[in-house]
């Protein structure tokens, strides 16, 4: 299998299940601290193992995260169409999702432009595929200027 743009439904994969997460590697850190998130809450962050229950229709996603202390909830079209969101900050931000295709098979991309309150504008490109009976989310943080990325990869087993 190629990487690529997927051009059919049948290439997509359904994530819908209930995840925790095992391990993160890579700048996870330094992505929530350049998002303007502080040091207490990107160390919560980064000590905690949420759950993340996945329900997936042919035309949306809904991601609901939790931990011992909160919840959180997403939801994304999966029909191509840019959308504009709040940041929990407050921030607008425009984000799109697509389908492609890895070596390890099909993946949804979402990407979201942003600008957080007194940072650079930036995009991040967050990619969730299965490898190994595992959600795999790949996220990666550009600057937009092209000065400076991160990337980290979280790793979840389904229960």
């Amino acid at each position: 299998r190629t990487e690529g743009t997927v051009s059919s439904m049948a290439d997509r994969i359904d994530l819908s299940g209930k995840w925790q997460l095992e391990s993160t590697t890579g700048q996870m850190d330094e992505i929530l601290s350049e998002q303007g998130i502080g040091w207490v809450l990107r160390k919560l962050i980064l000590s905690s193992s949420p759950t993340c229950t996945v329900t997936q229709t042919e035309s949306s996603i809904k991601l609901l995260f939790q931990t011992a202390m909160k919840s959180h909830e997403e939801t994304y079209d999966l029909t191509g169409k840019q959308e504009t969101k709040k940041s929990e900050s407050g921030e607008d931000q425009q984000v799109k999702c697509t389908w492609t295709t890895r070596a390890e098979g099909p993946a949804l991309v979402i990407t979201t432009e942003m600008h957080p309150k007194g940072k650079a504008e930036m995009v991040q490109t967050t990619t969730r595929f299965v490898h190994d009976g595992k959600l795999m989310v790949e996220m990666a943080l550009a600057l937009k200027d092209g000065t400076n990325s991160w990337k980290a990869m979280r790793t979840f087993k389904k229960l």
